[in-house]
């Protein structure tokens, strides 16, 4: 566990030494007529 805690503490340091800004690039739209495709989809599975 102290391996793996190391490891993400040490991509963040990396990270955060360098960050890059967020940037949106899709609509809301965009996004909403995504999920409610996904939404579609997951209601008509058969399982």
């Amino acid at each position: 566990m102290a391996d793996l805690e190391r490891s993400i503490r040490q991509y963040i340091d990396r990270h955060n030494a360098d960050p890059k800004p967020f940037i949106w690039h899709k609509s809301a739209d965009t996004i909403l007529a995504k999920v409610a495709r996904a939404a579609h989809k997951l209601s008509s599975a058969y399982f």
